[in-house]
């Protein structure tokens, strides 16, 4: 009696744990076109940047992906025919050799969950940050969190609308480059500068 009783158990969790429904797509959300400018790199491009102390040196855009993702909210039973929703994702990273230096600029979430209008960028898997947009494509300046010049100079070169937001999260204070960042600023150009905690620069070098 014992043995039917479980194999009875057996066969119902069986049948219970097999679903024929396919999940269900919730939403669908494109990155737009305004969006995309918001990363205005390419595959292959080469972007020369001097440190405050006169050393120069390129960037090398060695990643270009643009990808459609699914994201679902955790459910550990009765899943079945789970709804998800799909959202794409741009991911550009530039690398440079000396100083070793890897940047990695987002669309549409990063590597761990999804969240829309954010623009993040991370250094070294290190250090990063988020800066919000609009419908529209637009950082979004509060002067507080993301702070903003109508022009501003850099490296002996006038920029127009620059936007300047600190890090948000060190992920560890001890990284073999030695590098600390403090802050970046950004405009439709893309990068213009890392500013370092003991007042050291990166610049782009037009």
């Amino acid at each position: 009696m014992i043995e039917k009783a479980i194999l009875f158990i057996i066969a119902s969790l069986l049948i219970s744990g097999c679903c024929n429904e396919e999940p269900v797509e919730a939403g669908r959300y494109p990155l737009t076109d305004v969006e995309l400018q918001l990363i205005p790199y390419s595959l292959g491009d080469t972007i020369r940047f001097i440190h405050s102390n006169g050393y120069e040196f390129d960037f090398k855009v060695t990643k270009e992906t643009l990808e459609w993702k699914k994201h679902s909210e955790f459910c550990e039973w009765n899943c079945c025919g789970q709804g998800y929703y799909s959202y794409q994702q741009k991911t550009t990273v530039l690398e440079s050799l000396y100083p070793k230096l890897s940047l990695k600029f987002q669309l549409g979430g990063n590597d761990w969950y999804y969240y829309s209008n954010n623009l993040n960028i991370d250094i070294n898997n290190r250090f990063a940050l988020s800066m919000p947009f609009d419908s529209l494509g637009n950082i979004i300046c509060d002067n507080q969190t993301v702070r903003c010049y109508d022009t501003l100079r850099i490296n002996g070169y006038l920029f127009y609308y620059v936007f300047e937001k600190d890090f948000d999260f060190y992920y560890s204070l001890e990284d073999s480059t030695l590098f600390m960042p403090e802050s970046i600023l950004y405009n439709q150009y893309g990068l213009l500068q890392i500013k370092m905690t003991n007042d050291e620069t990166y610049s782009l070098k037009n």
